[in-house]
This record gives structure tokens, C-alpha cells and sequence, in this order.
């Protein structure tokens, strides 16, 4: 996971990358990100989301995950924008309900 920076005011804006998680004891590579809320609207997880999935592929990934609470409709559109598809709601350790959504890659 990587921190990301304004660079033109050097503040913290958010965090993303993939990581190694275990869902419902199954062992799954998500694609992971989180901003300030006075970044949001600006298009930033979904750029960031491209370029993860980009780096995904280069690693040879077969798929990758991303999850979200269900009431998170941001981040299910932006999910949705980057060609996740919906697989199941689940309870995700100790954030709670989650939906799991998946893109395969090859």
C-alpha cells in the first residue's frame, strides 16, 4: 500500500495499492485504496484503480478483488467503472458487511 501526496501542498491525500488478503479463508489479491474526504469527487480512486489493475497485470495476476461497505456507493461505481464485476456480500473481518466484487485479468 502506497501513501499518496499532494505534491504541489506536500499533505497526505489517501492510500492504495494491492494486497495480499485472505476472504472467507480464501486467499485473494485486493486492490485497496482510501481518501481524505476533501479528495473525493476528483476522480483519484478511479485513476489510481487503472493504474493498480495495470500493475496487477504485469505481475501476472489472474484476477484481483475490491470490496466496499454496501452503503459505499462511491466506491461500488468506481469498482464498476474499473470493470469489477459483482461476485457476493460477505462480512469482511472486522469492517463488517462488505460487497466483493472481482476483475479478472487474463
Amino acid at each position: 500500500i502506497w501513501i499518496l501526496y499532494d505534491k504541489e501542498e506536500s499533505t497526505f491525500i489517501g492510500r492504495g495499492g494491492l494486497r495480499h488478503t485472505v476472504v472467507e479463508k480464501k486467499d485473494e489479491i485486493e486492490l485497496a485504496y482510501a481518501f481524505l474526504p476533501s479528495q473525493w469527487g476528483k476522480g483519484l480512486a478511479t485513476e489510481l484503480s487503472f493504474a493498480l489493475l495495470k500493475i496487477a497485470e504485469d505481475l501476472g495476476f489472474s484476477d484481483v478483488t475490491s470490496c466496499a461497505t454496501p452503503t459505499n456507493a462511491a466506491s461500488i461505481r468506481v469498482m464498476e467503472k474499473a470493470g469489477f464485476i459483482y461476485e457476493r456480500d460477505f462480512i469482511y473481518e472486522d469492517e463488517g458487511a462488505c460487497v466483493l466484487y472481482r476483475k479478472k485479468l487474463k
